[in-house]
Formats: C-alpha cells, structure tokens, sequence
C-alpha cells in the first residue's frame, strides 16, 4: 500500500509524513496557569491515575496550550482545581460548601471513581 501525502507526491525512498508526532517531554516539575492563579506542582501528582484525564493532558499525547510565560494551561477555576490537586496528593477532600463544586470536577477529570 502507498501513502501518497495530500501536499505532494512523495519521491521513492522519500520518507512519508510521520505517523505520531513527537511526544512532548515535561519537566517534573509543573508550572500552571489556572484560571490567571501560578501553580506549580509535580508531573507525578498530575500523572497519579495513568488512565484519566489530567495524566492523559500530560503524557505527550495531547497538545497542551501556554501562556507567554511557559506555562501550562488549565481553564477552570483555580480554587477548585487546588482541591483536585490536593484530592491528587492526599485522597482527601474538603468540607463545607464547596465539596459540590470539587466533586463535579473530579467527574470532570474522570476521578470520582477513585475515590
């Protein structure tokens, strides 16, 4: 079978277009920009369940938008998203008025079933 590529017919023993992109490389330690707030925290927090979405975000499979800075990010409210982060490292979550709003993130990020 021969790959023709869409741009230009490819010449023999010209290489085809590549199939994966290289995989994005991230440092261990992560800096945020979530909804305007810094965060920075460890790629092992966000990589903590390989199969949902956050580890997902970081794998280098997906394409992760910057800010100016270098910064990745993340469009949701950063309070909330200190609680994901803490649900991330401790399996804790807060109490008082806001544990709905953590909990619609966490089946946002597909992490209420860890829980």
């Amino acid at each position: 079978m021969t790959y023709r590529s869409s741009a230009r017919n490819l010449k023999p023993g010209e290489p085809g277009p590549r199939l994966y992109e290289e995989r994005t490389q991230f440092p261990n330690v992560i800096d945020l920009n979530v909804d305007g707030r810094y965060v920075t925290t460890k790629l092992s927090t966000l990589t903590k369940y390989p199969r949902k979405m956050l580890a997902s975000m970081f794998s280098g499979r997906q394409e992760i938008d910057k800010d100016k800075d270098g910064r990745y990010v993340i469009d949701c409210d950063s309070k909330i998203f200190g609680h994901i982060l803490e649900f991330l490292r401790f399996e804790s979550l807060p109490y008082g008025n806001v544990v709905d709003a953590v909990l619609e993130y966490l089946e946002f990020f597909g992490l209420r079933a860890v829980r």
